[in-house]
Formats: C-alpha cells, sequence, structure tokens
C-alpha cells in the first residue's frame, strides 16, 4: 500500500541560528502577548458566558463533523506552509492561546489540570497509550489525547480509554464551537483550524469530565505546536527522534531535536529515550536553557519485574523504550501528584528469581544504548521495582494500528504506520520476527495506492482527515512510485545496487513457499536511492540483500485502499471482494498459494483506511 516519501537530509550542528531565531521568536511573542493581554477590550469578552445555540436545538455527530471538516487547512495554506518553511510558526502559541480564551479555556484553566505531554518523531502515541494504561490500572481517571485518528474522529479524545460517545463528542464540540463562532466577528471572522479546535475541545473535555491524569500527544514539532499552551504539564516525555516535517521543524536532527525539546518547562521533570548523540545534546542542552531537570530511561530490562516476564501489548523490540520511558512517566507523575514513593532497583541479579537473569540474557536493549546519554552528559534515571499496575498496564495497553495483526482463515495481516527512515526499519524487523511464527513466505508482490478508501466514497466519509485534497495527484504519486520501486527492482536483480533501506509505504503480499526468497528479509526506499549507488545523504546503510535469483515481484498501482486489499489478499479474504476485472490481476503464485501475509506500512493514515476496510471496531477498542 502506498505510504509518502521519506527524505533524508545531511546533519549539521548551527545552534548560533537556533539561538538567534529563539530571540526574533521571543520578541514576537512578547509583543503579541502583550496584544493578546487582557488590556485588550476584545478579551474583555467573557467567552464562557456566549449563550450556547444548541439551548432549543438538538444538533447531530453529523452536523459537528461537516463544521470540523470546514476548519481543515486548504492546499493552498499549507502549501504557503511549505513555502515559509516553518518561519511563522512562532504565531502559533499567541493565536492558540486567543482562539482557547475565546473557546472558553484560560491558561489558568488550563494549569488546573495535571498533565503528562509527550513530544518525539515516533512512538509518541504509543508512550501515551502505555501510561494511559498503566494509570488507568492504577485508578487514576485518564484523559487521552492523541492525532491522527484511524477511523473516526472522536478516537482523538478519549476518557478511560475509550473515544467519547457520538452524542457525547456532539455535545462538547458546540460547547467550543458556539463560543468561537460567537466571537468571530470580533476577530475578523478567524476560526481556529482543525488541530487547534481539537486541542482546545480536547482540553475542556478533560475539564469538564474532571481527569485525574490528561496525556498530550503533541501534533508537529513542539516548541510552536498548538499544544504548548500548556505551561505547567506535571511532567514532560520526548521519544524517540529522527527525520519528519523538514519543511517545518528543518532538514538536521539537532534542528529537529530543537522543536520535540520545546515542551520542556521550568523545574519540570523531563525524560527521553536513547537517541543520535546529535539530538540527545541538544534536549539536554535545551532541558538546561529552561530549566527543566532531564533524564534518559533506563533499558526496559533493568527494572523489575518481580516473577513475571516482561510482556507488552504493543508487539515489536522498538516498543521496549517506548515502555520504558512510560514507567519513568508514570513514576514522576505519582510521586509529583499522589506523594507516591517507588522502591529502587539497583541490582538486577540479586534475589532468587531466575527470570531476572534470563530477562538480562534475551538483551532487548543494550546498555550500548544509552551510551550516549552518558557520553553528552545526560544522568540515566534509576530503574525501579514496579507495582502490579505498571506491570498490568504494560501487558493490557492497546493502541490501534501500531505493529497489529489481523489474523484471518487464509490470510495474515500486518499493519504499521511507520513511514520515516528508522520507523520503516524497526517495521521490517518486527514483520520477521513475527512471520518467524509462520511457514516461509515468497516476496511475490507490491501495491501502492492513495489513502483513499474507495474511490466511491472519497467525497462521502464523513471523518475524513484531509478534506481538501483531491484523489487525482495522490494517484498520480502512486502510479510514479510504482515505477520508482520497479527501476529499484531492476537495478538490484542486475547487481547494481550493494544496500539499500526503502520506506515508501509497500503492502507487500507473501505466500508460504518451498524455496523463499530472501528479499522479503529488507526494506528499501527509493528515495534513498542514487543512480545506481546509495544516496551518500542517507542516515545508514543496509548489509547486502541476499539474491539466489531474480526478483520476480510484480508491482501494480490502484486507485484505492479497498482496490488493493482486494488485490493483496488474492480473494483469501471472506471479508473482501475479488479483485475486479479492470484492476491488474495477483501474482499466480500468491493466487496459489495456500496463505497470504499482507504488510502494510507507510502511513498512519493508510493503516486508518485499512482498518476501516478491515473491521473499524479495532479502532474504537480501550
Amino acid at each position: 500500500m502506498l505510504g509518502f516519501p521519506v527524505t533524508v537530509f545531511q546533519r549539521s550542528v548551527l545552534r548560533e541560528t537556533h539561538i538567534k531565531a529563539r530571540m526574533k521568536d521571543l520578541q514576537w511573542i512578547m509583543t503579541s502577548s502583550s496584544r493578546l493581554s487582557s488590556k485588550d477590550p476584545k478579551l474583555d469578552v467573557k467567552a464562557e458566558n456566549v449563550p450556547s445555540q444548541t439551548m432549543n436545538t438538538k444538533r447531530t455527530y453529523k452536523e459537528a463533523i461537516e463544521k470540523l471538516n470546514d476548519l481543515q487547512s486548504n492546499a493552498s495554506v499549507l502549501q504557503n506552509a511549505r513555502k515559509h518553511q516553518g518561519k511563522l510558526s512562532h504565531r502559533n502559541i499567541p493565536e492558540a492561546t486567543l482562539f482557547a480564551k475565546r473557546g472558553g479555556i484560560t491558561v489558568d484553566l488550563i494549569n488546573k489540570l495535571s498533565i503528562i505531554h509527550v513530544s518525539g518523531t515516533k512512538g509518541k502515541g504509543s508512550v501515551c497509550a502505555f501510561c494511559e494504561s498503566i494509570l488507568r490500572k492504577h485508578g487514576l481517571k485518564t484523559g487521552f489525547y492523541s492525532s491522527p485518528h484511524l477511523v473516526e474522529v472522536r478516537e482523538r479524545i478519549r476518557i478511560n480509554g475509550m473515544p467519547l460517545e457520538k452524542e457525547e463528542f456532539t455535545d462538547y464540540f458546540f460547547d467550543v464551537y458556539d463560543k468561537l463562532e460567537a466571537t468571530k466577528p470580533n476577530y475578523d471572522n478567524a476560526m481556529p483550524a482543525y488541530f487547534r479546535f481539537l486541542t482546545i475541545m480536547a482540553l475542556h473535555v478533560f475539564l469538564q469530565e474532571k481527569v485525574d491524569v490528561a496525556l498530550v500527544e503533541v501534533g508537529i514539532g513542539g516548541e510552536y505546536d498548538c499544544t504548548n499552551i500548556i505551561r505547567e504539564p506535571t511532567v514532560v516525555g520526548i521519544t524517540s527522534l529522527g527525520y519528519d516535517h523538514t519543511f517545518l521543524l528543518g532538514d538536521t536532527l539537532d534542528k529537529i531535536a530543537w522543536h520535540k525539546a520545546g515542551i520542556c518547562k521550568k523545574g519540570k521533570p523531563v525524560f527521553t529515550v536513547p537517541q543520535p548523540e546529535d539530538a540527545m545534546r541538544v534536549v539536554l542542552e535545551r532541558s538546561k536553557e529552561i530549566g527543566a531537570p532531564a533524564h534518559c530511561a533506563p533499558p526496559l530490562e533493568r527494572n523489575n519485574f518481580g516473577e513475571h516476564s516482561i510482556q507488552l501489548g504493543l508487539a515489536g523490540e522498538h516498543q521496549h523504550s517506548n515502555a520504558s520511558l512510560a514507567i519513568q512517566l508514570c513514576k514522576s507523575f505519582l510521586e509529583k501528584t499522589k506523594n507516591e514513593q517507588f522502591q529502587v532497583f539497583t541490582d538486577p541479579e540479586s534475589g532468587p528469581s531466575e527470570l531476572k537473569k534470563a530477562r538480562l540474557n534475551e538483551n532487548f536493549q543494550s546498555d550500548v544504548d544509552i551510551a550516549v546519554a552518558e557520553a553528552v552528559g545526560m544522568p540515566v534515571a534509576e530503574p525501579i521495582l514496579l507495582p502490579e499496575s505498571f506491570i498490568a498496564g504494560l501487558r493490557d495497553c492497546y493502541w490501534a494500528g501500531r505493529n497489529q495483526t489481523i489474523v484471518r482463515e487464509r490470510v495474515t495481516y500486518y499493519i504499521d504506520g511507520a513511514h520515516t527512515l528508522r520507523s520503516i526499519e524497526a517495521c521490517r524487523k518486527w514483520f520477521m520476527e513475527e512471520t518467524e511464527k509462520e511457514e516461509d513466505c515468497k516476496f511475490d508482490g507490491v501495491v501502492f495506492c492513495p489513502n483513499v478508501v474507495s474511490e466511491f466514497s472519497a467525497h462521502k466519509t464523513p471523518d475524513l482527515t484531509y478534506k481538501h485534497t483531491s484523489n487525482k495527484p495522490p494517484l498520480a504519486k502512486a502510479q510514479a512510485l510504482k515505477s520508482e520501486f520497479e527501476g529499484m527492482l531492476s537495478s538490484l536483480n542486475m547487481g547494481m545496487v550493494n544496500g539499500v533501506v526503502v520506506s515508501n509505504g509497500v503492502g507487500i503480499p507473501c505466500y508460504n513457499g518451498t524455496e523463499p526468497n530472501h528479499i522479503h528479509s529488507h526494506t528499501f526506499n527509493n528515495n534513498v536511492l542514487k543512480g545506481d549507488h546509495l544516496n551518500e545523504k542517507s542516515s545508514f546503510t543496509a548489509s547486502p540483500p541476499v539474491l539466489p535469483v531474480p526478483i520476480p515481484v510484480k508491482c501494480v498501482a490502484v486507485p484505492s485502499i479497498t482496490d488493493a486489499l482486494q488485490w493483496a489478499a488474492c480473494a483469501k479474504d471472506p471479508h473482501l471482494s475479488s479483485p475486479r476485472r479492470e484492476d491488474p490481476s495477483p501474482p499466480d503464485a500468491a493466487i496459489a498459494a495456500e496463505r497470504i501475509q499482507v504488510l502494510v506500512a507507510g502511513s498512519i493514515h493508510l493503516v486508518g483506511g485499512v482498518i476501516k476496510v478491515l473491521d473499524p471496531e479495532l479502532a474504537l477498542h480501550q
């Protein structure tokens, strides 16, 4: 299936540029803040006292979604953002603060919430999901704000792990929307964009529901993300950093890390995971500048699970660092808000249990991972004796679309939203580990498609993420990626490439065969290719693939996710129709196979579409 290209840039350190940009941004924010202060007569309007239009008329969920979709940024706005490369981002916080106040949410009200604020490139949602599960098991009422959604927008705002019911979403939506609409004439008819609105609405929901803890996932970046109107988080987390949204955040890891660490707040503890050295150094420097004590989470297996083995509800070895970060965030949160104390675990080999020693031998996360933190001077947090609630929370955590396996009678789907170089490599590793549980499979075909569920529903799906996006450019992109992928395979067969990494979101139907081709043990990224050799800008290279025979891989492009799944499943999934006559036929060997394995990766929006087709209820589970 189709994801989107990931471009890898050369790293560089431009600290002086960061400082100058920060001073300029602070100057703008200071002047903006003065303009937006209570001295502004417009702000004297008590938005929360604006009469609601829902007093006499009951509105519907469909109406709420239609109005929300009207707030989406159109193509020209997105192009303008790319053109300016995020240079106008410093306006986001004062503007978001004003919109929140118009919607009845003041900074003082936000400060009443106990918040765990999480930024990062990959794993933000997983870390928040782990934290939510742990703290709910610990007896707390939880609120969770995440993005994007998979099937329905109400997934983004959860109470005690469950999305808001449609009626609840509708009521809370109009609580905020009506206030903003009523004050619009005083502000040049300005309304918040889609994500800003949902952020304000989520904070409103958490205040009204009186949650004990609010897990808030950053949208893009951190420093200028609208969630950064949060000024008094209880604790801050920064997940794995990599290349993403480079047109807004910059084209080097140190620039990206600068933005991600922008959610640190003075006096508030911040925890992160092992990072590349340049990223780790920037996180430490920014935390020191802001006055936030920073620590790196220890390897997961260094914590004491008692007589329990390490069991995580989310699959994949990379989830171990996410789980370790979640442990430290929950520990710090409970210490700060509940005055709870935890027993430090400093000697993992002590005690009678052989499980402790066995876990160390599994080497899920080597001590080498935290060597970078120690090298740059960042202290490593101490492991702890885990309470039963922590162990149960980690074990029972559920987060749809992330390293998820869906087993049907003759088809197994492996689904993950990986779309960056590092996350695709983690996805590859997870996929290979999981497929070892079944018989060997051949790499038999690749299908590219736009993030459109169906040709016939492209403009009728209510919970659209990209309302103003035409289907034609994405389809052309899918066809172009197919051609590039075919060219890469041709180069591989000719022995022109000695190591590649591919992350263009491909769906790979594999079938059980007696002579497995080893090409499926590698992921590929045609964006890393340059001519007949690896692009020198690649952050890492893969070992040469084993090519005992030419690769007979069939590549196709189809107009929708439904078409792609029908093609990949080869009529072996009774929940799907057979491929359409006008579409390309699946590979003959896959058609004849007893069982099909399908890998879906490249975009979380793609994953949402796949789940919508296969089983929409998966996105609404706790």
